[in-house]
Order: structure tokens, then C-alpha cells, then sequence
């Protein structure tokens, strides 16, 4: 009915809601004087015009079904009321205090038990029903409850037959553990809840601790790469003075310390690989303490170059010279440098023009993406023009040094670079990239 009157409905989420098309009900007492009617010849008046309008899609709502008159004969025209008007289709809702009528669901599959909660303890209604399990009228406990001498319950208790007794007792009992598995279930589902909630607190937690570590690091990370941009400046701006024959003594060694200070921001503990997203090749192998002494090569991981071993210090560190730039170091962040391959060719003895180097000793040799040519799976004559139109540009910007990145393969595009080295008028000389440069994979190229 309040479906039908556009009313909310008090139900949980995915009920369904009959519709039907007419409601009969017999609710009440209508008793009359003028009438001549009794209490039970009323109902009973009801119960036939209901009967006669009963079909299917007809809802019935009976309210003490043939009360008023003798229990068992009450009784017994209920149940047989029941079964003609389920017989004709109706959707029948029976309220009873018939213990007769409580049974009949038991035995016969079209009808169903249910019962409101009544709390004895505070005397009132829990507004739960409980499908499956028929009702207790609880005279006795309620006429105990209101004051009702004890002698006169203990005598009604004698009145009750055994059946009686046992029905109410069952019918107590299933109340008690459908009490117990509702109170269970709504202490489980409040677990559920809190640990759901909880669940959502500690997830939140998680992801602003994860964006709060993402800004921190991608804060640091712009510092760095602004620091490393700038240490790049300072190194082609020392370079280009280096090479400027105007510089006297004092420019040359200004020069030679802001190189120092340029390469060691560079070389602050190797985390900025990463960020200007380089290749390492396979590291070489590292060396002992105890293989260390002055005058021997190594190569230098943070700055990607060989250096000369100058002094072995108390703490266990080394002192070192790549160039003009002197470090301290841990051992660990030395390897062992690369062998010659061979002899660097005496000046004047050219192939082409261009002397070549297996190494370059003492030359630092700092890799950055400005610096790096990648020509890795060109075309040979498409790798040469990208060859010669970056030389061109590294000159102009000033680099000291390029690497010329042209992987194994055949060894046939490794080769055009290098015949190209030797005959460029940009090129002093060249050689093949050491441990932590790509190897033989790798051309470096010192400018002119």
C-alpha cells in the first residue's frame, strides 16, 4: 500500500515490494448492538464477503483469524478458512495466538511461521520479525511481570498441558538462539565495519605517505639536475679558458680549480646516473687495498674517467689525479683501468691525418646527454651525417670531448665513425670507451 501511495519504504537495498491488485482485510471489532452482531458473528460476517472476493493477485490481511468464540472450534475454522483462501490464490497475512494455527506451518509447505520480538524484560516490542519461527504469547511471564500474585501463575502452570508446555518451550528456545545468532552477527558485522574502516584509514595513510615521499624526491631530484646543469656550465666554461692561449699562469690554475670544484659536484656519490638517464656498461673489476700505489692507473666510477694513483692515505682513502683534478676517494670507488691495447701513435704518425689513441691518459673524460651522440641501429651513411653535424655543434658550444655511441654489431658502423674521426678537421684524436664508457661500443672524441 505505501508503494502504491508513492511512500517510502523502510527495507534493505535489492527487497522486492508485491503489487497487488486489491486488498481485503478484516481488522478490528465490529461488533453492533442495532445489528445484533457479536463479536465473532462480525468476523465471520467479513470472513465470507472475503472470501467471495479472494483471486489471485489479492492480498488478505486477517487480524485474530475467527476469534471470539470457543478456542477449538476457532481453531479449526481458521485452518480450514486458511487453506480455501490459499486454495483461491490470495496472498494471506494471518495474525493468531492459535497454537493450532502456529503448527499448521510445519506441515504443509504453503504457509510460513513468523514472529515480532517482544522484549520481557522492558515489556515492549524489538520490531524485528523472525521468519520461520512462530510467536509466544508469554501470558504467563507478562501477568507475572505486572503484578499478578505468584500462586495464581503456579496454578495456571498446573491448567497447562504437556504439549503446551513443550510447545512454548521449543517455541522460547528458538527465540533465545535466534537472539544469540542476531546479537553474534551484529557484533560481527561491527567487527567487519571497524576493520574496514580501519583498513581505509591505514590505505589513506599509505598513499599520503607515498605523495608526500613522491614531492620530496621529485624535489630533490630538480635540485640536482639543476646542480648538475650548472657544474656542466662551470666545466665547459674552465675548459674553454684552458684552451684559450691568452690565459697566463695564475688563469690557468683558476681554471684548473674550477674544474675540480665543477667535477666534484658531478661526482656526488654516483646518484646522478639515473637522472640523466646514461647506460652503464658492465663495471670493471675492482681493486684491493693492498694492489694500490703511487703512480698506478685506475679507473674512477664517479667520474667516468682514469686517474693516477698519487698517495695512499692513513684512513684508508686515496689520493688521486685525473687531469688537473686531485680527489680523495674510498677504494671502493675504484676499479682496475682498462689495458692498453696498444701504444698511442707518435704525433705525426697519422692514418688519415688523425693520430689514434687506445686510451687517453689522464684525460677526464665526464659523459652527460650534451655530450652523447646515440646512433645505435642507423644506417651507416645516416649514422656518419648525424657523426659530423653533431662534431660541428659540440664545437660551437664548446665541448671539450664527445661520445661518439655506436654499438658492436658487425663492426662496420664503428668503423665509418672512426675513418671519420681521422680525416675531421674538429678531431685532435680519439679512443675506444673504457670500463664504464660502453667498451668498444663507444668512441670518445677529443675536439680540436
Amino acid at each position: 500500500l505505501m508503494v502504491r501511495a508513492g511512500l517510502p519504504v523502510a527495507a534493505d537495498p535489492g527487497s522486492a515490494v508485491g503489487i497487488f491488485e486489491v486488498v481485503l482485510t478484516d481488522v478490528g471489532d465490529d461488533q453492533s448492538m442495532t445489528k445484533s452482531l457479536s463479536t465473532f458473528s462480525a468476523h465471520v460476517q467479513n470472513l465470507a464477503a472475503i472470501l467471495e472476493d479472494t483471486h489471485e493477485g489479492a492480498l488478505v490481511l486477517l487480524d485474530e483469524l475467527a476469534g471470539g468464540t470457543d478456542p477449538r472450534e476457532g481453531e479449526a475454522l481458521a485452518a480450514g478458512m486458511l487453506d480455501s483462501l490459499t486454495a483461491r490464490g490470495g496472498a494471506v497475512v494471518v495474525t493468531t495466538h492459535y497454537e493450532g494455527l502456529k503448527a499448521l506451518a510445519l506441515g504443509d509447505p504453503r504457509f510460513e511461521n513468523a514472529s515480532m520480538g517482544f522484549d520481557i524484560a522492558t515489556m515492549s516490542p524489538t520490531f524485528r520479525l523472525a521468519m520461520g519461527i512462530p510467536g509466544s504469547s508469554s501470558a504467563l511471564a507478562v501477568a507475572r511481570r505486572f503484578g499478578l500474585p505468584g500462586i495464581v501463575i503456579e496454578r495456571a502452570e498446573r491448567f497447562l498441558t504437556r504439549e503446551d508446555v513443550q510447545f512454548e518451550t521449543v517455541v522460547q528456545k528458538l527465540h533465545d538462539e535466534r537472539a544469540a545468532t542476531e546479537l553474534a552477527r551484529s557484533a560481527a558485522e561491527e567487527r567487519e565495519r571497524q576493520a574496514a574502516e580501519l583498513k581505509a584509514e591505514l590505505e589513506r595513510e599509505l598513499r599520503d605517505q607515498r605523495e608526500r615521499e613522491q614531492r620530496t624526491l621529485s624535489k630533490e631530484a630538480e635540485e640536482l639536475l639543476r646542480s648538475v646543469r650548472a657544474a656542466r656550465e662551470e666545466l665547459r666554461q674552465a675548459h674553454a679558458r684552458l684552451r684559450s692561449k691568452k690565459l697566463d699562469a695564475a688563469g690557468a690554475r683558476e681554471a684548473e680549480r674550477a674544474i675540480d670544484r665543477a667535477a666534484a659536484k658531478i661526482a656526488v656519490g654516483g646518484s646522478l646516473e639515473p637522472l640523466l638517464g646514461r647506460d652503464e656498461a658492465a663495471p670493471a673489476q675492482f681493486v684491493e687495498e693492498g694492489q694500490l700505489k703511487p703512480g698506478m692507473r685506475v679507473y674512477v666510477a664517479r667520474i667516468r674517467a682514469e686517474a693516477e694513483v698519487l698517495d695512499l692515505l692513513p684512513d684508508g682513502s686515496v689520493r688521486v689525479q685525473a687531469g688537473a683534478m686531485k680527489l680523495t676517494l674510498p677504494v671502493s670507488d675504484l676499479r682496475a683501468a682498462a689495458p692498453r691495447a696498444q701504444e698511442p701513435r707518435r704525433a705525426g704518425a697519422r692514418d688519415g691525418g688523425k693520430p689514434v689513441a687506445a686510451t687517453a691518459p689522464l684525460e677526464v673524460a665526464i659523459q652527460t646527454s650534451d655530450n652523447t651522440c646515440d646512433m645505435r641501429g642507423m644506417r651507416t651513411d645516416d649514422a656518419v651525417s648525424m657523426a659530423i653535424s653533431f662534431l660541428d655543434r659540440a664545437v660551437g658550444t664548446g665541448l671539450r670531448v664527445c661520445f661518439l655511441v655506436h654499438g658492436h654489431g658487425t663492426g662496420a658502423l664503428k668503423e665509418a665513425i672512426r675513418r671519420e674521426l681521422r680525416s675531421s678537421k674538429y678531431v685532435s684524436h680519439f679512443r675506444a670507451g673504457g670500463p664504464g664508457e660502453g667498451g668498444d661500443g663507444v668512441t670518445l672524441a677529443w675536439l680540436a
